[in-house]
């Protein structure tokens, strides 16, 4: 006969501690239940339990009732909740993290300051060196292309050039004496040629006379080599002096001249650094450039049109487009440069000049049409 364990005398004590202790009058319910609601199961569990079914032998109930008990507290801790409590907010947390960052709103207008700028500028540098013996321009003249701001006189390149002169006369002489000496061989060839076939004279002589010809030709070629190796010479010294006379390179106003009558000065490639003798502007081509913030270029693009006011004249202001974004910022003022193309200028504006913008922006024009 199988032998089961009698359910300890203190079963009823133990159920009795486990079960729910009414809360006394004025008490605030807990806002958690969670911990209670499991120890009234298992209270429940082990009632049936002990009812229904015998206890297995070698286990004690006493001591599987301490246990769950045991957890039952653990779980209707406060600490326990609020361990619940932070692993929430945690998850909570990590997932608004993970939330991507909307896009910033977009502006109706975008300011930015600036200088004007000339589109069309020269530096003038003298080609050869020499000493400045007339100014024929000053700052603020209106000058045409190829008009004369300046004469140098450089005695060793006219030299140069009359020199080359000579040696082309000479070079003509000796090809016009080949020539002639040319013509005579040639002539004295036909006429051995001829008698070495009538037998007046043999055939050597004949030969002789011929080859005679081909040097006197050969050596024609020779001259009118040297000839065209003058001209060229010649040509090359022409132009040394013709840099003596130092002409506007393009048509406008001279904004600089650092030239004075007198000096000295160097050729271009001999005088590094130097400042150049004229700047010459022209007026009617004329830029704007500006600096905007970097976190407004994406509203920006070539074609849109604002508004621009300079500061020597902030009663005129006039219409500007944008002709070109800059393909990089800087880094270290934050900011992206725009090109724009003044539409409606006052008469009175100048390079340099400091101006302030206002571009409209796609959703400043799409908003007043809407309206």
């Amino acid at each position: 006969m199988n032998a089961h364990a009698h359910p300890d005398p203190r079963l009823s004590e133990k159920l009795s501690a486990l079960s729910l202790t009414p809360a006394p009058a004025g008490s605030r319910p807990p806002k958690h239940r969670g911990g209670r609601t499991l120890s009234i199961l298992c209270i429940v569990a082990l009632t049936v339990a002990a009812a229904a079914v015998p206890i297995l032998s070698g286990v004690r109930l006493d001591a599987v009732l301490d246990s769950l008990g045991s957890r039952a507290d653990e779980a209707s801790r406060p600490g326990a909740l609020a361990s619940d409590e932070a692993t929430k907010a945690t998850d909570t947390k990590a997932t608004a993290t993970r939330t991507p960052t909307p896009p910033p709103p977009a502006v109706p207008a975008v300011t930015g300051s600036g200088h004007v700028v000339a589109l069309a500028e020269a530096m003038v540098h003298p080609r050869r060196g020499g000493t400045i013996v007339a100014l024929d321009a000053d700052v603020g003249d209106r000058v045409r292309a190829g008009q004369v701001l300046l004469r140098l006189d450089d005695p060793e390149t006219v030299f140069a050039r009359q020199a080359a002169e000579l040696a082309q006369d000479r070079a003509r002489l000796v090809l016009a004496a080949r020539r002639f000496d040319r013509d005579e061989a040639d002539a004295s060839a036909r006429r051995m040629a001829g008698l070495a076939r009538s037998g007046a004279v043999n055939a050597q002589t004949a030969i002789d006379t011929d080859g005679a010809a081909r040097r006197a030709a050969n050596l024609v070629d020779q001259g009118a080599q040297d000839l065209a190796g003058a001209d060229l010479a010649l040509e090359r010294a022409r132009q040394a002096v013709s840099d003596l006379t130092i002409t506007a390179p393009i048509a406008g106003v001279v904004t600089a001249r650092s030239a004075r009558l007198g000096e000295a000065i160097l050729a271009q490639i001999d005088a590094r650094g130097d400042a150049p003798l004229f700047t010459i502007t022209d007026p009617d081509r004329l830029g704007i450039d500006v600096d905007i913030a970097e976190t407004a270029v994406a509203a920006l693009r070539p074609g849109l049109r604002g508004e621009a006011v300079l500061d020597g004249y902030p009663d005129q202001p006039f219409a500007v487009e944008v002709a070109r974004i800059a393909p990089v910022a800087s880094a270290e003022r934050g900011t992206v440069s725009l090109r724009l193309t003044p539409l409606s200028p006052p008469p009175g504006i100048r390079p340099a000049m400091a101006v302030r913008v206002r571009i409209e922006t796609d959703v400043a024009t799409a908003t007043s049409q809407g309206h």
